[in-house]
């Protein structure tokens, strides 16, 4: 049974999910749930790590983008997984990320073993535009971002 104040909070979150179109529901899903179901393919459990890491882009929430990175993520700017976490909280806080928008059109993925690249990503923005290479790896039943190219920005 629901009780009146939680049927008021159901009612808000259920308005604000119809909002999100289906790649931002996927990405939701997959953030709640932190996994991706073994009955999904890879392709799609890419997919859907990229996707919620636009996700919290879009939010300004770096915390909830780095839930998508591996802790061995390295990086030749940003170093570690903490420093690419600092430097996305410089950008949101900069209004850099205002209106960020991933384009995954012309994405293809390639998948050797627990290892997986996802390129071209699109990313547009207050920041303009760039394009992204991610380097995937599988930890348990879940990929993480473990290195990204950034160009063109």
């Amino acid at each position: 049974a629901v009780i009146p104040a939680q049927a008021g909070v159901q009612e808000d979150l259920n308005a604000a999910i119809s909002k999100l179109n289906a790649d931002q529901q996927s990405a939701l899903l997959f953030l709640l749930t932190g996994a991706s179901s073994s009955a999904v393919s890879a392709d799609d459990a890419i997919l859907d790590v990229i996707k919620a890491f636009g996700v919290a882009a879009a939010a300004g929430d770096a915390e909830a983008m780095m839930e998508s990175v591996s802790d061995d993520f390295e990086h030749w700017e940003f170093g570690d997984k903490e420093g690419l976490q600092g430097a996305y909280e410089a950008l949101i806080d900069e209004g850099m990320f205002e209106g960020i928008e991933l384009v995954l059109d012309d994405a293809e993925i390639e998948i050797d073993g627990d290892e997986a690249t996802i390129y071209p990503v699109d990313v547009e923005g207050a920041f303009g535009t760039a394009t992204i290479e991610y380097v995937m790896v599988k930890e348990g039943d879940t990929w993480k971002i473990i290195e990204m190219d950034v160009s063109g920005v």
